[in-house]
């Protein structure tokens, strides 16, 4: 069980943490808790190295024309499979709507050709994906 004092060490360290920013001098009060925390000094440690090999990561200068290329060949590719999906969408429904009225046998029936469907959509995306990415 944990008691009111747990309670309040772990607020405190999450305050700490949410507060404090890697490149900031603590407070009076942060350097106090840093010293009695052995978690929080662990964690600023542990995280000013990972900002330390985020900024000792190279940076690399990518020209706007490529940076639109690729831009523009996302949007093609989600607006294009968006509407295969959508319109396949609106007829199942339509369908199983449609052949719904019947009976449950019928019903589950044409389920099962539209999860068929639907498995033979998603098999042909699969299939023209590394076919894109082998293209460009």
């Amino acid at each position: 069980m944990k008691t009111n004092t747990n309670k309040s060490n772990e607020e405190s360290c999450l305050r700490l943490r949410e507060e404090l920013e890697p490149d900031a001098r603590p407070s009076a009060e942060q350097e106090e808790h840093l010293a009695a925390c052995g978690d929080c000094a662990a964690y600023m440690a542990d995280t000013a190295a990972i900002v330390e090999l985020a900024r000792a990561m190279p940076q690399f200068d990518v020209s706007e024309e490529l940076t639109q290329s690729i831009l523009k060949a996302t949007r093609q590719g989600r607006s294009k499979q968006s509407g295969t999906m959508a319109g396949a969408v609106v007829v199942l429904g339509f369908l199983f709507f449609l052949f719904s009225i019947e009976t449950w046998e019928t019903t589950w029936g044409i389920l099962s050709w539209l999860i068929g469907l639907a498995a033979m959509v998603i098999f042909k995306y699969l299939a023209e994906e590394p076919a894109r990415e082998s293209a460009t």
